[in-house]
């Protein structure tokens, strides 16, 4: 057995660098496979915690229509939420209840209105929704989904009214609503029409690429996305 200077001999001396060596890596594993777990703790928690928080959601929802049962907010609030889980037929009831107790409900009454709206009730949608733009005509949302009950029921002109109005008096701005328009005016067979309202939202906005999707498929060259 060879010795080292300090007189330990040198198997002795490598067994004592191995130990701390070893109990190192133990450690570096150690915090690899706890930042590993955390990491994914935290990636569940954002992008799918959701799913798990919903009950607790209902409940507190639930929780507050009972201690609150004349309370309009409650009932929408769980409308809402019975909205957000597909539930339409709970939420419409939910949501009717809520106006029942205070017909001025405007949250209530909006999404009663999106209910009839994916449930394909156009008619119902369309009477809701115009009560909504009568009480409150700087409602861009509620003039947007109008439009599109309308576009349910292939009323293609009375949705582009629809869409005119908001666009040159509720908010000229507001891009989704100049897009549904260039969708409107194709479905009406108004194909430079369309162009035009697509060059619209291109001008307002380059990287809104539905726009540019839609120039492309008319056949309409670009004129403000460089990169294509």
């Amino acid at each position: 057995m060879s010795v080292t200077r300090a007189g330990i001999p040198e198997s002795e001396g490598l067994a004592e660098k191995g130990i701390p060596l070893a109990l190192a890596m133990g450690i570096f594993l150690a915090v690899v496979l706890g930042v590993t777990a955390f990491g994914m703790a935290i990636g569940y928690r954002f992008f799918w915690g959701h799913e798990t928080a919903r009950p607790d959601v209902m409940r507190t929802r639930w929780e507050a229509v009972i201690r609150a049962p004349r309370d309009a907010l409650g009932w929408t609030e769980l409308g809402v939420a019975l909205y957000e889980r597909e539930n339409l037929t709970q939420a419409e009831k939910n949501l009717l209840k809520a106006l029942e107790l205070d017909p001025a409900a405007a949250r209530a009454a909006y999404y009663l209105g999106m209910v009839y709206l994916k449930e394909e009730k156009y008619d119902d949608a369309i009477r809701v929704l115009r009560e909504i733009t009568r009480r409150d005509a700087a409602n861009p949302l509620a003039f947007m989904q109008l439009a599109k009950a309308y576009i349910g029921k292939k009323d293609y002109q009375q949705a582009l009214e629809m869409l005119d109005y908001l666009v040159q008096y509720v908010d000229p701005y507001f891009i989704p609503a100049h897009y549904e328009r260039g969708q409107v005016l194709e479905m009406m067979g108004r194909r430079q029409d369309a162009i035009a309202a697509y060059r619209r939202v291109e001008a307002m906005d380059p990287e809104f690429l539905p726009a540019a999707e839609a120039l492309r498929r008319l056949g309409a060259p670009l004129s403000r996305f460089p990169w294509e």
